[in-house]
């Protein structure tokens, strides 16, 4: 027998699968920007202003909402989806 382990003892023996926490969206502080040209773009700030879009002047319940943002012809629009419903809703950015 040789001196030297092959790397698969090695790796079996030492080895412990990774095990990752998912962190909630609450728990750290950061920013999530885009930049697209000059122009910033940060996800929280289009996320409130599709939900105060959404809302307007009525107390509408915004339980979920998922943004998707696109960069079409020039334009930058945030498209919405509340509480799973699609209606086409988006803002110009």
């Amino acid at each position: 027998m040789s001196k030297e382990k092959s790397n698969e003892q090695i790796t079996s023996e030492t080895k412990e699968p990774a095990k990752h926490k998912r962190i909630k969206a609450g728990d750290k502080e950061g920013s999530f920007i885009i930049q697209s040209g000059n122009n910033d773009y940060d996800i929280k700030k289009i996320k409130e202003m599709c939900v105060n879009a959404y809302r307007g002047d009525t107390r509408k319940k915004v339980k979920t909402i998922d943004v998707y943002v696109k960069f079409e012809n020039g334009s930058v629009r945030a498209y919405y989806v509340v509480n799973g419903k699609s209606d086409g809703l988006y803002i110009e950015l």
